[in-house]
């Protein structure tokens, strides 16, 4: 990262702070199901209570998160994941007595592993060159 985008992303992260909402899950979500989990914390698929959108809400643990950490992951997320084949933060984040917690774009068709490896075989030297693209998608 080159300092320009550290300063960026600092500044982005001081702003986010003050802004820094506390809410009950439940009031504004509907929890559906566990997308997966890991030492950082765990996703859960929901839908906004409002406006019904699906959404993978990723909760991070505040015993064992920094806010700073948190809000570096969000931001980064948010200013920096704009590829179209990436997902991309929504915009929502806030904390509960528990969690520091941002809403991403729910993949709800799969990954792409599930489509490189799936039920239909793919020649190896096809799945070779997935795979070669997957690592470095901008080497072509």
């Amino acid at each position: 990262m080159t300092a320009e985008a550290a300063k960026e992303l600092d500044e982005l992260c001081f702003l986010s702070a003050q802004s820094l909402p506390s809410l009950k899950v439940s009031k504004h979500f509907q929890v559906l199901k566990l997308l997966g989990e890991g030492s950082y914390g765990k996703v859960m698929l929901a839908l906004h209570r409002k406006r019904g959108t699906p959404m993978a809400l990723k909760f991070f643990p505040r015993k064992s998160t920094s806010l700073t950490s948190f809000l570096r992951e969000y931001n980064l997320s948010l200013a920096y994941c704009t590829h179209p084949s990436l997902t991309k933060a929504l915009g929502i984040f806030f904390s509960t007595p528990s969690y520091y917690v941002f809403a991403q774009q729910a993949c709800l068709y799969g990954d792409l592993y599930s489509v490189v490896v799936s039920e239909v075989s793919l020649k190896p030297r096809i799945s070779g060159f997935f795979c070669c693209c997957l690592k470095n998608p901008y080497s072509q």
